[in-house]
């Protein structure tokens, strides 16, 4: 009797020190992105008037389990996601996303992005206007 009581106290401590190190490696697991283009392009606009623009192009791997409060792309972004699923909040309205889905976030709009048990890859298209120089 004596040895099952001190088997559970020990499984019941190397559980708790497992789950203590699983959530240290979550908060030290920040989702990089991999950029694939990062350029100034030239566009001469309707108006004739030449237009610098800043484009970049990057790849994000968002593990599950994961809340983005401010995805940190700025500018005109064009976004897909290219694997797994995801919930996203764009300026306070809330859309679930499937793999293929294509969306465009504004401007200045604010999204945040949660993962459930699944991780998603995203792929990333920033436009804004280039540094004058």
């Amino acid at each position: 009797m004596f040895r099952t009581r001190v088997a559970l106290v020990a499984l019941g401590l190397a559980v708790c020190t497992m789950s203590a190190q699983a959530q240290q490696s979550k908060e030290s697991e920040q989702p990089r992105p991999m950029e694939r283009f990062a350029g100034e392009v030239s566009l001469i606009g309707k108006d004739g008037v030449l237009q610098r623009l800043r484009v970049t192009l990057r790849n994000w791997g968002i593990p599950n389990q994961s809340r983005i409060e401010d995805f940190p792309e700025q500018g005109l972004r064009v976004i897909e996601l290219r694997g797994g699923e995801a919930v996203t909040t764009i300026d306070g309205a809330e859309y679930k996303r499937a793999v293929g889905d294509f969306w465009v976030v504004p401007p200045g709009a604010k999204m945040s992005l949660v993962t459930q048990n699944d991780f998603a890859a995203l792929q990333v298209l920033s436009i804004q206007p280039a540094a004058q120089q």
